[in-house]
């Protein structure tokens, strides 16, 4: 892909008509982490300079990336908006430079926010930030804690959001537009939604549903609690993952477990300890992690620890452990 693709589509969304005159700014984050990895990893044993880590893979599931966002006032309490999103690989500027993330268009008003285009699924959404260590080599994503889900975007999406109370309800439609042997479009759309809502003092759930069964890929049902006592915070989720789902080369249905817990240190500084678990029809795996991370500003966090991943992600047999260090810097 052109490496000139990220520039050419910020400019390109600043330029459209009535957008000029809109609210745009250019956002992005730039992460990399020096990483020592023992045993199965895909990517060999010694220090590697990457972004992110997620099953057995440097630079997968990573966070560096680059786009505008902008909104435009309708009158009327109407807002339009739109946000252009792209992947990009600090370390060596390849592999997946110019990749979509967000990609898409909206209105926002009394009736809540639609959204036409390619976004991050609500089931991914409605709680991937409850793990503070996701997209770094720490994370639970893709490393026996939490599925693949959690790394899920789909195209040809018409997505509605809105608060109805205390819960917040996001939904979405992705349109399958294969065309079949007659020349006919399949529509074996996907389905899904997420709501967040408190159930008691300081303590909110979270449920999560993905059908993407008309296609023969299954279903996915998440349910998760988040507790916050002072600078403590304690989240549990739970995944059923129907066959094929995350993986056409996983024979049996899934389960994952990931719990993890939280502690703010003052001055920006906080450590997690993780934990997770995969089981595919009696088989499966862990991961431990232990992270320390520092926000030394709004824009900018250091991070170091250690994480353990037994089987599962890895095969049958194989386990790998890291432990190193990284920076973010967004803006």
């Amino acid at each position: 892909m052109n490496k000139n693709l990220i520039a050419i589509a910020i400019a390109a969304a600043m330029a459209a008509p009535g957008i000029a005159s809109a609210d745009v700014k250019l956002i992005g984050n730039v992460q990399l982490e020096l990483v020592s990895t023992s045993g199965d990893a895909s990517t060999g044993e010694g220090i590697t300079l990457d972004d992110s880590f997620e099953g057995g893979k440097a630079g997968s599931g990573n966070k560096s990336g680059i786009g505008a966002k902008g909104s435009h006032d309708l009158g009327n309490g109407m807002t339009g908006l739109f946000k252009v999103y792209l992947n990009f690989s600090p370390d060596n500027g390849s592999g997946g430079l110019g990749k979509a993330r967000d990609m898409f268009v909206g209105l926002k008003g009394g009736f809540g926010t639609v959204l036409a285009g390619r976004i991050a699924t609500p089931y991914k959404t409605s709680t991937v930030g409850w793990d503070t260590f996701n997209a770094t080599f720490l994370q639970a994503r893709g490393n026996n804690g939490r599925s693949k889900l959690h790394n899920g975007y789909a195209d040809e999406v018409i997505a509605y959001a809105n608060k109805f109370g205390s819960a917040k309800f996001v939904g979405a439609i992705a349109l399958d537009e294969s065309v079949d042997a007659s020349n006919s479009i399949n529509g074996e759309h996907t389905i899904t939604f997420s709501v967040n809502m408190p159930v008691a003092d300081n303590l909110e759930l979270a449920l999560a549903y993905l059908d993407a069964s008309a296609a023969n890929d299954g279903t996915a049902i998440k349910a998760g609690l988040k507790w916050k006592s002072g600078d403590l915070t304690i989240s549990g989720q739970y995944e059923t993952l129907g066959a094929d789902i995350t993986d056409p080369n996983v024979a049996g249905d899934q389960t994952s477990l990931y719990l993890n817990g939280n502690m703010k240190m003052g001055g920006g500084a906080s450590i997690q300890l993780g934990f997770g678990q995969l089981s595919d029809d009696g088989d499966g795996g862990t991961t431990i992690s232990l992270g320390y991370k520092n926000k030394m500003s709004k824009s900018v966090m250091a991070y170091a620890g250690v994480i353990a991943i037994n089987d599962g992600v890895l095969g049958q047999g194989n386990s790998t452990t890291q432990f190193g260090g990284g920076v973010r810097v967004g803006f």
